[in-house]
């Protein structure tokens, strides 16, 4: 007798960034883990809802720089419409609202999920786990993004001793104010600024979280948090 056919694992990838395009054509011609079917720079639901229904890949690779609130409402639709195929999804930026409505995609469809950020993977090995397992209906989540899809809001700021222009002033600074257009923006001087931030800095720095090498970006991150509006931010 014949031994049955292995079912071969299909993807189809639509990532709108090129230099990653070119990267998961080089990593998929040279393994059999996958079969890629296609790929794309167009990420409109739209679209890409026409291609899986011609193509009915076993996973979709969905690559995004940012994770807004546009982009999870696409992802709704395309679970709600094709509730068999697995997705992983990558993303650079985010901020914790939309995290927050990733947990509708989760328990939306039958298929895998795989929600990564996108410097979380270094090895070609770790996002063939991933394809793999998402294909096997497995649900999989960047450790990095754990405690805000499950856990409850923040603690409010104003709990953790800040007044109100401190509070004031550290929303400037998460706009990427200096402290001379803080200055200018509150109608005081370089020296107040510098002595709030004092202030602020001492009643953080018995936080764990707390970056002392980096206090200015800590307290944009802090207060980005409370409002939902986290991004990626770097230390400049």
């Amino acid at each position: 007798m014949r031994s049955a056919p292995v079912k071969t694992l299909t993807l189809y990838i639509a990532e709108e960034n090129q230099i990653y395009r070119m990267l998961y054509i080089n990593i998929f011609s040279s393994t059999n883990i996958a079969n890629l079917v296609g790929i794309s720079s167009e990420v409109n639901s739209l679209l890409i809802k026409n291609t899986l229904s011609t193509l009915q890949p076993s996973v979709l690779l969905l690559g995004t720089k940012s994770l807004d609130r546009q982009a999870v409402e696409q992802l709704l639709q395309i679970r709600a419409d094709f509730p068999h195929i697995g997705v992983v999804l990558l993303f650079s930026v985010y901020n914790a609202k939309s995290i927050k409505r990733l947990r509708k995609i989760a328990e939306r469809g039958s298929g895998g999920l795989a929600v990564f950020l996108r410097h979380s993977l270094e090895r070609a090995e770790q996002l063939y786990r991933i394809i793999v397992s998402v294909s096997e209906r497995y649900v999989i989540l960047d450790p990095g993004l754990t405690n805000l899809l499950f856990t409850e809001k923040q603690t409010p700021l104003i709990s953790k001793g800040f007044t109100a222009r401190e509070l004031e002033i550290m929303s400037l600074i998460a706009e990427g104010y200096s402290n001379v257009a803080i200055a200018e923006a509150l109608f005081i001087d370089t020296k107040t600024v510098r002595h709030h931030l004092n202030n602020m800095y001492s009643k953080l720095r018995a936080d764990l979280m707390f970056d002392h090498q980096h206090p200015r970006v800590s307290l944009a991150r802090l207060y980005l948090e409370n409002t939902g509006d986290l991004t990626t931010i770097g230390a400049t």
